[in-house]
């Protein structure tokens, strides 16, 4: 029996079993990058600059005013609307039952991103850096 007889039919088959190998493995290599979670670098003017002018857009308001180390300790931002005043820099009667604005930060693809929790709106920070939670 000459020597290409016999594993003529069996190369075929051992060339499918690697390629079917070789497929499995490329579904189980690293899958695109999901967003992560994630807090505040120590802010530099740019970055806290840049923060104030998306929140401030994002809530239609003419000034906005926080303190970063909440986006620094949690990624969280929690807005809460300043109570109305009369003339005389009284509050307003009445109770404001509105919630606050949420934003969080997240990680995607090296990208520090801002997202409006109500709107599902976010924005890419150019100036800022984050870390994963």
């Amino acid at each position: 029996m000459a020597t290409g007889a016999f594993w003529g039919p069996l190369l075929p088959a051992r060339f499918s079993v690697m390629l079917a190998a070789l497929l499995l493995a490329a579904c189980n290599g690293p899958a695109a990058t999901e967003p992560v979670p994630a807090r505040l670098q120590p802010a530099s003017e740019a970055a806290q600059e840049e923060l104030r002018e998306r929140v401030r857009v994002a809530t239609g308001q003419y000034q906005v005013s926080f303190g970063f180390q909440s986006l620094e300790e949690s990624g969280v931002l929690l807005l809460e609307r300043t109570p109305g005043q009369d003339p005389a820099g009284r509050r307003l009667p009445g109770r404001d039952l509105s919630e606050p604005e949420r934003f969080e930060l997240w990680l995607e693809q090296g990208q520090c991103v801002l997202r409006q929790l109500r709107t599902g709106e976010q924005w890419s920070l150019e100036h800022a850096s984050c870390a994963p939670r």
